[in-house]
Parts: structure tokens; C-alpha cells; sequence
């Protein structure tokens, strides 16, 4: 079975979504491929000087930033369920390209699914920066992508930047508008962090 997902790293519905995922993949005996693929809740997001993510949604939605705190707070809430602690007031809106085609650069040496679980836990719950070149390479060699190939993404903008609008591509073709968004097996699609009994029952019906 392969299972293709689009999702964004500060998206924390995704997030949810492959906690979920890997919830469902559990016990399954035939093998599974999963892939991630790139998508961009907000390409407008700056590169540098990223205001709070608050602030930022507070602009994108005309709210005020009690609002915003509002509707970031029904998402910590969802976490907890999933073993999530959210620190929004530490996270910023900061453009993901980058941290996309890092995720690609993972996928060449097989650890995309290592180093996205990271990209989470490092930006929702750590603190983390993604425009920062050093942290986003520290955390890609952590998890095994080798030192020249994560500073060759941090510092050459082309390298894997086509995989990257391919898959933003690819998701405008078939109609995505949110995510994450799951694929299984070019069969079966399934939008938004569903339980782990919803994935199996598409796991299912795709393999029917």
C-alpha cells in the first residue's frame, strides 16, 4: 500500500494527522510506502523578521488576537488527546519552502518521515525556528541526512526546489485546498486529521 500526504510543517492539523497516521499504521501487516509532499498554507509568509504566529493570524483573518488566541487554543486542545503539548506563543509564521526542500533532501536518503517528526516537535513544541539555516540543518543530520547535502539545500535555493513545485502542482490539479490530505493508493482520498479508525476503514475500502 502506498500512502501520499500533503501536509505543511506549521500546520498543526498535520501534525496531528501523521500522529494519527502512524496510529492507524500500527499492526498493519502488508507494507506500507508513505510519502510526504509539499504544500503551503501561506507562501506570503516572510523568510526573515517572521512575525508571532498569533499576530500573523490575527492579520490573515481579521480578527483581533483574542480570536486568534481563541482558535489556536481549540488546536492545543485537540493535541492533548495525540500526546501533544502546543507553545504557539513561542511559534512564528515563517515561510516553509525551505524546510520543504529539506524534507525532500530526507527523502533521498530515507529518513523524510524522521526528520518531519522533528520539523514538528522543534516548531510546535520547542520553540524551534525553521528560518534558521543552522537549526533546520542540525535537525536534518540528526536525523541522518548527511552534513554536505543539508548545508547544499540551506545554501543552493534550486536544489530540490522543482520536487517542491511539483508537489505543489500536483495538489492544485487534484483539487486541494487544506490539509493534511491523504492519498492511498491513488484510489482513496481522505481530508483533514481523521481518527485512526477512519484511516483504516480507507485503508480498506482502497484495498476493495
Amino acid at each position: 500500500m502506498r500512502i501520499d500526504v500533503w501536509s505543511d510543517v506549521v500546520c498543526p492539523w498535520c501534525f496531528l494527522g501523521k500522529r494519527r497516521l502512524d496510529r492507524a499504521l500500527e499492526g498493519l501487516s502488508e507494507p506500507v510506502e508513505v510519502v510526504f509532499h509539499a504544500f503551503q498554507l501561506d507562501p506570503s509568509s516572510p523568510t526573515e523578521d517572521a512575525p508571532r504566529t498569533l499576530d500573523r493570524l490575527a492579520v490573515r483573518y481579521g480578527v483581533d488576537r483574542a480570536q486568534a488566541q481563541a482558535m489556536v487554543d481549540r488546536v492545543a486542545e485537540a493535541g492533548k488527546a495525540d500526546g501533544v503539548t502546543f507553545h504557539f506563543e513561542a511559534c512564528h509564521a515563517e515561510n516553509t519552502r525551505t524546510a520543504h526542500r529539506m524534507l525532500a533532501e530526507a527523502a533521498r536518503h530515507g529518513v523524510q518521515r524522521a526528520l518531519l517528526d522533528r520539523l514538528f516537535e522543534s516548531y510546535f513544541c520547542e520553540g524551534g525556528r525553521l528560518g534558521d539555516g543552522a537549526h533546520l540543518v542540525a535537525l536534518a543530520v540528526g536525523c541522518g541526512v548527511p552534513v554536505a547535502e543539508a548545508e547544499a539545500v540551506l545554501h543552493d535555493a534550486s536544489r530540490n526546489a522543482e520536487a517542491v513545485t511539483s508537489d505543489m502542482q500536483t495538489a492544485q490539479r487534484l483539487g486541494i485546498r487544506g490539509v493534511p490530505f491523504f492519498v492511498i493508493d491513488q484510489k482513496v482520498g481522505v481530508s483533514g486529521a481523521q481518527p485512526p479508525e477512519m484511516l483504516r476503514q480507507a485503508f480498506a475500502q482502497a484495498k476493495a
